[in-house]
């Protein structure tokens, strides 16, 4: 397929759908991908010819599923942002391989989710706090307490409605006794931080759990006691 250069009509070859064109005043210009410039593109074969259309340039490659963004302010040129975009699914993907950042819509639980390349899992935007802590002492091996001063346990707590997991743990004390926190799910430790000051926490902190699970708070067996103690947990959840 060849076009004619105006205005001395020497033909110029084109190749295939995607080569651009420019018009710089007198001529039309055939030009590499990526040129940062106004151009049409060869968008599909028409009788007698080619249909081009206005379009803008970008990279000569790009990430499987990746997001497009401007490179730059003059509103033609993409740059592929290295950041991936599955859609919609209601299980989390898995081809091509997810990396950091990356990001799709969960049709099950309704939310937008995120990989977290740190934990190598998917985990949602949203996340929710749960809260402990105690006016008193806390012996080791007992549970704080939660909304309404009652005491966390195996089977009364917080109730996680899907499965998710502990990101973080945050607290304040009045004592500097070495002791640490314990996550619990159905009285099982999922999480924990160690603690021998006044204030800390982590967001380091990486401890799944399932849905339906009960989540609890306690003071580790094997340390000390905990005076004074207020606390936070992060949760974030999984599909």
């Amino acid at each position: 397929m060849t076009i004619s250069v105006f205005p001395d009509g020497e033909p110029l070859p084109l190749t295939t759908k995607g080569d651009l064109l420019t018009h710089d005043g007198s001529v039309l210009l055939r030009l590499p991908v990526g040129t940062d410039t106004h151009h049409l593109v060869a968008d599909s074969a028409e009788a007698g010819g080619v249909k081009w259309v206005a379009g803008v340039s970008g990279p000569g490659s790009s990430v499987d599923k990746g997001i497009a963004v401007w490179d730059g302010t003059g509103g033609i040129t993409l740059a592929d942002s290295g950041m991936r975009h599955y859609g919609s699914s209601a299980t989390d993907p898995t081809v091509p391989a997810p990396a950091d950042g990356d990001v799709y819509y969960n049709t099950t639980l309704q939310l937008q989710m995120i990989y977290d390349g740190t934990r190598a899992k998917w985990l949602s935007v949203e996340s929710v706090m749960m809260w402990f802590g105690r006016n008193g002492n806390t012996g080791t091996g007992a549970f704080f307490r939660g909304p309404g001063n009652r005491a966390y346990s195996a089977t009364t707590g917080f109730p996680a409605w899907w499965a998710g997991t502990v990101v973080a743990i945050g607290y304040t004390r009045t004592d500097t006794d070495a002791s640490t926190f314990e996550i619990t799910a159905g009285g099982v430790t999922v999480a924990s931080l160690a603690s021998s000051g006044v204030i800390g926490g982590s967001s380091a902190i990486d401890g799944d759990f399932s849905q339906f699970d009960i989540l609890g708070a306690r003071n580790a067996s094997g340390g000390n006691t905990m005076s004074n103690v207020h606390g936070w947990v992060r949760v974030r959840w999984r599909a």
